[in-house]
């Protein structure tokens, strides 16, 4: 099994995100849900970054008092692409009025470095290379 930056945590939710943008997310929905993970505040190409629990919690809370849990995913992009500049607004907020920010035992993450040590991983291993792959002797289960 291969620990994402020493935690098999963050391995196995990157595992999970994936899984669930591929087959159980619907089509529809899955490019919103990743946009309220990934933010680029700024526009630029390479100025993407995750958000934190506090994040994704208030988005949550935002749906929920707005329209419910089974809010339309359009409802959803609105929200989404406001969370970088709230983040903005309200840390140096906080900080200033004193308030302690709820959630603030959980550490930032950076699952960009989890990301970058993955794909290295599979690049040495040649994980992706099938060129020489040979056709099994023995009986395979299809997963899929």
């Amino acid at each position: 099994m291969y620990y994402a930056g020493g935690g098999y945590n963050y391995a196995s939710e990157l595992m999970k995100l994936l899984h669930n943008l591929n087959h159980d997310w619907p089509s529809d929905i899955s490019p919103v849900l990743c946009g309220g993970m990934l933010i680029n505040d700024v526009g630029g190409p390479t100025t993407f970054k995750e958000t934190d629990i506090r994040i994704e919690q208030f988005n949550k809370s935002i749906k929920s008092h707005a329209h419910g849990v089974n809010a339309q995913p359009g409802l959803l992009e609105k929200f989404t692409s406001a969370l970088g500049h709230v983040q903005k607004l309200t840390d140096p907020m906080c900080t200033e009025l004193g308030i302690d920010i709820e959630n603030k035992h959980h550490a930032k993450v950076r699952q960009d470095k989890d990301v970058q040590i993955l794909l290295k991983h599979l690049c040495n291993e040649k994980i992706f290379d099938f060129t020489a792959d040979v056709p099994s002797e023995h009986a395979v289960i299809d997963l899929y």
